[in-house]
């Protein structure tokens, strides 16, 4: 079972990865159109999302306000897409109005939210783990 663990959250690492290298990197096929004129870069930011609340999943830690934290982050992500689609109106996600200024305060308090969890549950599992450490070497 922690191999199977292990081995999703290597997985879902690598997806993150290569989605934000080629977001950040600018390629030219993050421009291709897919069903509805949906922008391919799109498809991989809520890939990237999904994959990080997906990540911080795996990784929470058995707490109630964790498990409120972790519901949040998942929620957040997954309703990422049909929250752009609709606020633009459109599979394109061109926006108008007041409208993009939302969809870039929803996006960006999403990974927000979701890297400083992930931080926070990386920093916490750490300082378990140097904890057991110097427990055992005492």
């Amino acid at each position: 079972m922690k191999d199977r663990k292990n081995l999703l959250v290597s997985l879902l690492v690598i997806i993150i990865g290569c989605c934000c290298y080629a977001l950040i990197g600018g390629f030219s096929l993050l421009h291709w159109r897919l069903f509805g004129e949906l922008p391919f870069g799109t498809l991989l930011a809520a890939v990237a999302i999904a994959s990080l609340a997906c990540l911080i999943y795996l990784l929470k830690i058995r707490n109630n306000y964790f498990t409120v934290i972790v519901t949040v982050c998942l929620v957040m992500a997954i309703l990422w897409l049909p929250i752009s689609v609709y606020l633009a109106g459109n599979f394109q996600l061109i926006f108008s109005g007041d409208n993009g200024h939302y969809w870039s305060v929803y996006t960006k308090a999403t990974v927000i939210v979701n890297l400083v969890t992930l931080l926070l549950i990386l920093a916490i599992k750490l300082f378990h783990l140097i904890r057991c450490y110097f427990q055992l070497n005492r």
